[in-house]
């Protein structure tokens, strides 16, 4: 890729689509795999598994890499939490969402503190989130935008793909070493989803108790818990993203013209 402030000549693009080709079919091969998985019924396992693909595109740069010499910079469509990070009081628990599996909807989820410790019953309004607000970030804003909270530490998109891939499952197993992978881990144990068989969206909150540090992992089948569907939500922002489409037509002809 070219250095940052120098700017390619035509050939210079020609010569990098051409030894980038074939990771180029891969890429549309890659992103056709996970729409058809979005929208699916994907499960957790099914979730886990594809972020190893997302990881290869976003964390290690593939998808700019290949982007950038056919269509430019690539933009993701996201949703606009803004109104989320404004919150005058941390959250209990909050997941941005927005994503399909297991039958059913996540939508945007949130739970609100009461007072500040010592905790009362006075109920804090939700700020103004539309769910249907969307934002267009550039890759790096777009992985470094915060989706997931528990007890007002948050956790950004980044943090959520690395954690899956890299310590749970996803392409390596490992154990969680630094505040933020403690921190996601911490979420997995204590809360889940389940759609049920009337497509409605079971969730249970802190089952360990609101003050409680356990980590002991439960296997609960046919559930999934809020950091997969954070990862979920990823690939249905990507797939769905308009930049990402043009950049697959792109590679399509490029492709038939080779």
């Amino acid at each position: 890729m070219p250095t940052k402030g120098t700017v390619e000549t035509d050939e210079q693009k020609a010569d990098r689509r051409r030894t980038t080709r074939e990771a180029a079919a891969a890429l549309i091969e890659d992103i056709g795999y996970i729409r058809e998985m979005t929208v699916g019924s994907p499960s957790a396992a099914d979730i886990r598994r594809v972020s190893g693909l997302l990881r290869r595109l976003f964390v290690d740069d593939d998808l700019i890499r290949l982007a950038s010499p056919r269509v430019g910079k690539i933009r993701i469509s996201a949703p606009d939490l803004s109104p989320a990070y404004h919150s005058k009081h941390p959250f209990m628990f909050f997941m941005a969402g927005g994503a399909k599996g297991l039958g059913g909807s996540f939508p945007t989820i949130t739970v609100f503190d009461m007072t500040p410790p010592p905790f009362g019953h006075k109920k804090i309004e939700a700020p103004d989130i539309d769910a249907e607000a969307r934002i267009d970030l550039d890759v790096s804003n777009y992985l470094h935008q915060r989706v997931i909270s528990e007890g007002g530490e948050w956790a950004t998109r980044r943090d959520a793909l690395k954690y899956i891939a890299n310590v749970a499952s996803g392409v390596h197993s490992g154990v969680s070493r630094s505040k933020g992978e403690a921190l996601l881990s911490r979420i997995r144990r204590s809360h889940s989803f389940t759609i049920g068989a009337d497509q409605g969206l079971r969730i249970d909150l802190f089952v360990n108790g609101l003050d409680s540090d356990e980590t002991k992992f439960v296997y609960k089948k046919d559930s999934v818990d809020p950091v997969l569907i954070e990862i979920l939500s990823n690939a249905t922002y990507l797939v769905n993203s308009p930049d990402v489409i043009a950049l697959e037509k792109y590679i399509a002809v490029e492709l038939e013209d080779s």
